[in-house]
């Protein structure tokens, strides 16, 4: 199940085995390691996750596959 939060204060999306990073919308989502991302994120809801960050560009084709 996908889960959200603010990593550096930067939105990610993440779930048991991966996760994925938004640092700059020109450059997209970065993979970062899973273990960073639970040790560092700050948890959000989903409806949390899209008040503060609004319409965000697609995570890539391959992210959760």
């Amino acid at each position: 199940m996908k889960q959200y939060g603010a990593f550096e204060s930067h939105p990610c999306v993440y779930d048991e085995g991966e996760g994925w990073v938004l640092f700059d919308r020109e450059d997209g989502w970065k993979k970062i390691h899973i273990a960073e991302i639970q040790q560092n994120a700050r948890p959000m809801t989903k409806a949390q996750f899209e008040k503060d960050y609004g319409k965000l560009p697609a995570l890539p084709k391959t992210a959760f596959s």
